[in-house]
């Protein structure tokens, strides 16, 4: 599957703008050749990251999903009781083209995996997600993986590989996503409908430490910076 730019490949490289040094925030449409699986990188900064983790609240939250290795660590927190980052998301998901038509959700679900914690492959439901899911992954790269429901479904036999995404040669094999770390990935039509997913045991790195990117000198995609996106068909 060939990759489709919008803009010229130099637009990968950070920009200067009000002296001020921008990592290019990337759309990938249909990862892993998924229809109605998308994600967007270089969202937004390691401070904005910082402050989701240090400013919650437990009180705010209800009691929500466990992740396979049982703890209670998903955490439900309603739209008046939110962070003011929260919905600095939401005008982002919207407002950089990534779900152009997106309206504030009813409610987010927090979840926290600890180490070696997954998610079994399954549906969400649409009755009470509705037919849009967003996520949001915080602290390190994580791994969704997506799986057909039914044989018909199947992914191609051939191995896969993009930047984002892979997947072993063979029948029955899952399609394995990267999400990076600071990224937004939207699930809609097939993505939800026609794969299951699931999460990857995850394997605990140093969270919130960035030694690569001078924090300083890093900003994500927000009101001040210049618009320049680029999307890609994976």
């Amino acid at each position: 599957m060939k990759d489709h730019y919008f803009k010229h490949i130099s637009s990968l490289h950070p920009i200067r703008y009000n002296n001020t040094i921008f990592m290019t925030l990337r759309i990938i449409r249909n990862v892993g050749g998924i229809e109605g699986l998308h994600l967007a990188t270089n969202c937004f900064t390691e401070e904005v990251e910082r402050r989701i983790f240090t400013s919650i609240d437990e009180s705010g939250y209800q009691s929500g999903k466990r992740t396979c290795g049982g703890q209670p660590t998903g955490l439900i927190r309603w739209p008046y009781d939110w962070p003011e980052d929260y919905n600095k998301l939401v005008n982002l998901v919207r407002d950089c083209g990534l779900l152009p038509d997106y309206v504030p959700p009813d409610y987010c679900l927090r979840l926290m995996y600890p180490p070696k914690a997954g998610f079994q492959f399954h549906h969400d439901s649409k009755y009470r997600w509705g037919e849009v899911i967003v996520g949001v992954n915080l602290g390190q790269e994580g791994e969704i993986m997506f799986t057909p429901d039914r044989p018909e479904d199947a992914f191609d036999q051939a191995a896969y590989t993009s930047e984002f995404a892979s997947k072993s040669a063979g029948v029955g094999k899952s399609m394995r996503i990267k999400l990076p770390r600071r990224s937004i990935y939207i699930m809609s039509g097939p993505s939800r409908y026609v794969y299951k997913h699931g999460i990857k045991g995850i394997v605990v790195v140093d969270l919130l430490s960035d030694d690569e990117v001078d924090q300083k000198k890093e900003s994500g995609c927000n009101e001040n910076r210049p618009p320049d996106v680029i999307v890609i068909d994976d």
